[in-house]
């Protein structure tokens, strides 16, 4: 069969033939786990794929499931295991033997994980997937008191529960348009949000997860302990090009507000994110605007979003 066209996307290439994969997922968020899975098998890799002990029951039935469609047994094998330090017997001979690492989750876990397959004599490893890193919002042209930027920046902090990949924690503003810290602070605490605990309520901007504060704090300077890569509902608001200048250091998201489309785009090709959201705002302050942050985005008088099938953010967990 010929074909005008090619599709890329389809496009396998076996590299993984005749080796091992260990996969990690999260722990808020298991099904990570069996995307990166299906992919590893697709590359050739045998995958060993070590899961909350929380998730080992599903695992085991999405197992057998693959065996049950053809999968040759012995391709994918689950097990439970939490940290290197919990489980040794089980994560260490892993990380001794295996040719990739495919983690999603903590830098320091990352790190640890690393470090302890170099430590076992493991040269070899290749390692991918995704690390937490600064996710943040950066307003480029746009003052914070903009109800669309002052939407957006907000929700990006408001919007989880601490968790590495929802969680806003850098506010770039401009000072050409007369913004400071101070006043970025009043801007966004001062935005309205509807919280409450029902997910069938459409009606809420934020779902709240139980025992998690209901309060945004923007910060205007670096605290006492650091600068945390995330916090619970905390941002800090900073001056664009001042310290702390940091990149997205590959993490989920970036939102880039800015007068024009074009012009949020021109800034944020030049970021690495996995996400990145350009919106390009009115001077209209009534006209509508896409609400975006560092959890995905929503359009307006649509339930289409960033990943989300709902129109209202998920705080504290992957949107399903």
């Amino acid at each position: 069969l010929e074909s005008a066209k090619t599709d890329f996307q389809f496009e396998v290439q076996r590299i993984g033939d005749g080796k091992e994969c260990l996969v990690m997922p999260p722990s808020n968020f298991g099904m990570l786990g069996l995307k990166d899975a299906f992919h590893m098998l697709l590359l050739g890799f045998r995958v060993l794929l070590v899961v909350q002990p929380r998730f080992l029951p599903h695992f085991l039935e999405v197992q057998r499931g693959f065996e049950d469609a053809g999968l040759p047994s012995g391709l994918l094998d689950v097990l439970p295991g939490i940290t290197p330090e919990a489980d040794p017997e089980v994560l260490h001979a892993a990380l001794k033997s295996v040719d990739r690492l495919q983690f999603t989750g903590s830098s320091s876990m990352f790190k640890s994980l690393v470090t302890k397959a170099y430590e076992l004599g493991n040269l070899r490893l290749e390692f991918a997937g995704e690390v937490s890193g600064l996710n943040k919002v950066r307003l480029d042209g746009v003052s914070a008191s903009h109800p669309a930027a002052a939407a957006g920046a907000a929700w990006a902090a408001m919007a989880n529960n601490g968790e590495l990949c929802t969680s806003a924690s850098l506010i770039e503003f401009d000072p050409a348009t007369g913004d400071t810290a101070a006043s970025v602070k009043v801007a966004l605490e001062a935005h309205p949000f509807i919280l409450g605990n029902d997910p069938a309520d459409v009606g809420l901007d934020i779902l709240l997860k139980a025992g998690k504060t209901k309060n945004l704090e923007v910060k205007t300077e670096i605290p006492a302990d650091g600068f945390r890569e995330w916090w619970e509902k905390q941002v800090l608001a900073v001056p664009h090009g001042s310290a702390p200048n940091l990149r997205t250091n590959q993490s989920l998201g970036h939102c880039i507000y800015a007068p024009s489309i074009r012009r949020a785009l021109a800034a944020g090709v030049k970021e690495d994110a996995s996400c990145i959201y350009c919106v390009g705002v009115s001077e209209d302050t009534s006209a509508p605007s896409a609400r975006a942050g560092t959890a995905g985005c929503k359009l307006p008088e649509s339930v289409f979003g960033g990943m989300k099938t709902h129109t209202f953010a998920v705080a504290g967990d992957h949107d399903g």
